[in-house]
């Protein structure tokens, strides 16, 4: 099993994350499915696809300091700045 490890860039020994890396028919399997999800998607009416998206966007809104951290973190960005977005 090959794995990734997302490393803080300021402090090599901090893994931020470690993770399994996908398959090529895992990857494959994931294009299929994102294909046939985005059928049911499009018959969704306007409306309710935007209060989806509009949700979403609460979700990063209401979490914006931890992920604003995490992107410090693994990315090295100023955190003034991640927190700007």
């Amino acid at each position: 099993m090959s794995t990734f490890k997302s490393l803080n860039p300021t402090n090599l020994s901090d893994v931020v994350v470690e993770t399994k890396l996908a398959t090529p028919d895992e990857i494959a399997d994931a294009a299929r499915r994102a294909k046939a999800a985005q059928k049911s998607w499009a018959k969704m009416p306007a409306p309710a696809r935007g209060r989806v998206i509009a949700n979403a966007g609460r979700l990063f809104e209401n979490n914006k300091e931890a992920l604003s951290k995490l992107v410090t973190r693994e990315m090295g960005k100023v955190y003034r700045e991640a927190l700007s977005w």
